[in-house]
């Protein structure tokens, strides 16, 4: 039997919510407001049936996936299976699809971009941390595989305000990319219809 299934033009992307991010004292005092951003998009997002992406970095005991900084300071970092890697507490993971990254980009040396096309997504939201490195990466490699982008004002934060605005302001003047408040984004996905997944049979 053919199903008619309508494709879901936008997914959720929740980058690197991981309790290692918010040992910082500037992260742990956004830690609650993030979460509760993040966790309302999330819930969005699955009630309409739509795709999440839960991306978070892990590397190797061994330095195969060692960046160059970790190279230099001869130290590794966010070790699969430790403790601090893990999820964030009180972050809704349900049935997300979970990326794993090396670098601070959810495109490099991952699946993600295919995943995204073969679900006929055109459209990513982006939530989670940080700024101006893993937000700001993932957002411009978005853009490099021609996915429009929103960025959840309200969900996203640093370790380096400074760097904050700056950030955005690239995203939203070069890359034309949209930074928008979390209840903007939900009203304005209220209307898509919740994608089908078709049977098996």
């Amino acid at each position: 039997m053919k199903i008619d299934v309508t494709k879901p033009t936008t997914a959720l992307l929740v980058i690197d919510m991981q309790e290692a991010f918010f040992e910082q004292p500037s992260l742990a005092s956004q830690k609650e407001r993030v979460v509760e951003h993040c966790n309302k998009l999330i819930r969005h997002f699955n009630k309409q049936a739509m795709p999440v992406f839960l991306v978070h970095t892990e590397h190797t005991l061994t330095h195969e996936t060692w960046t160059l900084n970790m190279l230099d300071d001869k130290q590794g970092y966010l070790f699969a299976g430790d403790e601090h890697t893990r999820v964030v507490a009180g972050l809704l993971v349900g049935k997300a699809k979970h990326i794993v990254k090396i670098r601070d980009s959810a495109f490099f040396k991952t699946n993600l971009h295919h995943q995204l096309e073969s679900l006929g997504v055109r459209h990513v939201v982006i939530c989670g941390v940080s700024t101006q490195n893993c937000i700001l990466q993932t957002a411009v490699d978005a853009y490099s595989y021609n996915f429009r982008v929103i960025v959840a004002s309200d969900a996203i934060a640093t370790h380096e305000p400074t760097l904050h605005e700056p950030a955005l302001d690239l995203l939203e003047r070069d890359y034309r990319q949209q930074i928008i408040d979390t209840d903007t984004i939900i009203a304005s996905l209220k209307s898509l219809t919740p994608y089908i997944v078709p049977s098996k049979t």
